[in-house]
């Protein structure tokens, strides 16, 4: 193999790297990849960390070009969209296999989108962009209906085969309101309530962003699927909420680290995470420990909405689910509720309320207590055993010490709000 040298990665240096990365079939090879993934990313680190030129790389390095590698040729790749990418299903591929075929998609429409490389491609069908009925010429292969293409029908959001299911005659759903934290309260805590498993869809304005590679109209949608009163599940129509923009947009990796993944995304079957772990660029531990916080982080998002729906259908499952998030609600109520209204919000409602009494709601609700409540939500409750004045509570959460104000008053509403407490 062509020694490398470590210079920082330039996009034709990036090209080299990835048709390095395509070209190792091999076991030994694929642990020189990883291995040299995790070189790259802790050097990166150590430069940002730095705020210095790159150091020299240690031996073994995964590099960014090769020493002897020749200029490339005119118009030969230079960015991570043009590189060639090789057929999802045929990871053993041998180099001179690769060739830089790309997608087009001819919508109903009639309009013919692309020449898309994988990663752009996959990106179209998960945040709705094009649908099943539209057809692709995929890598060089005979037009064909999308949701036919069996290396991508996996990558459609669940929406469309649950809306499929609701045509079909599922029936009437469940609730059905406007998008507001007080109705995403609601239906929470009666999915949690009843343990219910489900689908909840939520449905709002058609917005326009900058995702990925070029501007992208989209319809914000996202669909929540639980099982036994537990998050399974939450996918999302915007781009920006896919796992690798999401991992860009935390810091947990680099915009050059996810182009570098995405431009090798079909050795390891579209899976963004798959490829993050064994190109060493992020260990499988973090990649679950993300999925999970994206999954959290798109319900938070839900409550700052301010318009849409929101419709609930009990019974219903997401296809299969490769990673099951199992995901408690209480916590994410709450944090929700934080990410919906600022603290100040929350002081200038209770400000005029402070004499206000709150007790236990009439009706008892034991499965609702019992649930896993923060510990925040847990002290009020115990407080709250018979009717206390809002700056009774507040004084007894001073007392204790752990308590903040706005947290304690988020806590109370958010108990008024699940029916567990009443205003008196």
């Amino acid at each position: 193999m062509v020694p490398f040298k470590w210079v920082d990665v330039g996009p034709i240096e990036l090209g080299a790297l990835v048709r390095w990365v395509q070209a190792a079939p091999s076991t030994d090879q694929m642990k020189a990849v990883r291995e040299s993934g995790a070189k790259l990313r802790a050097a990166s680190i150590a430069r940002e960390h730095a705020g210095a030129a790159a150091p020299a790389a240690p031996a073994g390095a995964l590099p960014a070009a090769p020493v002897d590698a020749p200029a490339p040729a005119a118009g030969a790749a230079d960015s991570f969209d043009d590189i060639p990418c090789e057929h999802a299903s045929e990871p053993d591929q041998t180099t001179g296999e690769y060739a830089p075929i790309p997608s087009f998609v001819t919508t109903a429409a009639g309009d013919r989108l692309g020449p898309w490389p994988f990663a752009r491609l996959i990106e179209a069908i998960a945040t709705g962009e094009v649908g099943r009925s539209d057809r692709v010429e995929f890598m060089g292969r005979e037009s064909a209906l999308l949701g036919s293409v069996t290396d991508l029908a996996r990558f459609f959001p669940a929406l469309t085969a649950a809306t499929t299911n609701r045509l079909a005659g599922v029936g009437v759903p469940d609730f059905v309101d406007t998008v507001s934290p007080a109705a995403l309260v609601t239906v929470l805590v009666n999915v949690l309530e009843s343990e219910a498993t489900g689908v909840l869809f939520a449905e709002g304005p058609t917005e326009s962003r900058r995702v990925l590679t070029q501007a992208t109209s989209y319809s914000g949608r996202k669909e929540l699927y639980f099982v036994s009163g537990k998050l399974v599940h939450i996918a999302s129509s915007n781009a920006s909420e896919l796992l690798g923009e999401y991992l860009v947009g935390r810091g947990v990796i680099t915009r050059a680290e996810l182009d570098f993944a995405l431009a090798v995304l079909p050795r390891y079957g579209g899976r963004m995470g798959d490829t993050l772990a064994s190109l060493g660029l992020l260990p499988s531990l973090d990649v679950f420990r993300a999925i999970r916080d994206q999954g959290r982080d798109r319900l938070i998002d839900l409550f700052q909405w301010r318009t849409g729906t929101l419709t609930f259908y009990r019974d219903q499952r997401a296809p299969h689910i490769e990673f099951p998030l199992e995901l408690e609600l209480p916590s994410l109520i709450l944090a929700g509720l934080e990410a919906a209204e600022p603290g100040d919000a929350v002081t200038a409602f209770w400000r005029d309320h402070l004499d206000d009494a709150i007790g236990p709601a009439a009706t008892p609700r034991p499965r609702l207590l019992a649930a896993p409540w923060p510990s925040v939500v847990r002290r009020v409750l115990d407080w709250v055993h018979r009717p206390r004045r809002v700056r009774e509570v507040l004084a007894m959460a001073s007392s204790e010490g752990d308590s903040p104000a706005v947290a304690t008053l988020r806590a109370i509403e958010l108990l008024v709000e699940a029916k567990l407490l009443t205003r008196q």
